[in-house]
């Protein structure tokens, strides 16, 4: 089985912001404010995002060049939600909804905007109200996700037990799009 989604894809940013190429762009005049904006979508949540937004460049950027304000912050809250499970594989609906600044009666529309574009894989408690994550996606694979790794395969049982998404016996792992059960 595998929690490797086609969809997710569209969400990986930070390799995206890593290649020198594209670092390049935050001192070029012109597309200086791209480069901020994929460090949003790379590292940040949507209050980041609304106020980067708030910037009179950064606006003007996005009109400029038809980056629409709506599909971004649809991105922004399905990545703050996918920020959010990666902390804690609890999560109470009206922490999710303070973070994606949505009313509470939204929460499980976004968590299924999330499960369905692969970024999680969760359940909803609608009698307690909370999202109970087993797997999220990592927003960024920087030293501390290599660590955890490295922990993982030195000793599987400790990292199964002190990880926040095993689940019971079975703890998926997944590395370059392998999932291993």
């Amino acid at each position: 089985m595998t929690h490797h989604h086609p969809r997710s894809s569209q969400f990986q940013c930070d390799e995206l912001a890593r290649l020198k190429v594209v670092q390049q762009l935050g001192s070029d005049g012109e597309f200086a404010p791209l480069y901020a904006l994929l460090q949003v979508f790379a590292r940040d949540t949507y209050s980041g995002y609304l106020k980067y937004r708030g910037e009179k460049a950064a606006t003007a950027f996005m009109e400029k060049h038809g980056l629409d304000h709506e599909a971004c912050s649809t991105k922004m809250r399905l990545l703050s939600l996918v920020s959010l499970a990666q902390a804690e594989k609890e999560l109470g609906y009206a922490k999710i909804a303070s973070a994606l600044q949505v009313d509470q009666g939204e929460v499980e529309l976004w968590c299924m905007r999330a499960i369905e574009a692969g970024l999680m894989v969760a359940k909803m408690d609608q009698v307690r109200e909370v999202v109970v994550v087993t797997f999220c996606t990592e927003r960024e694979f920087g030293d501390r996700q290599w660590e955890r790794l490295h922990d993982s395969l030195l000793n599987p049982r400790a990292f199964a037990e002190s990880n926040p998404h095993a689940h019971g016996k079975r703890r998926e792992c997944m590395v370059g799009g392998i999932t291993r059960g």
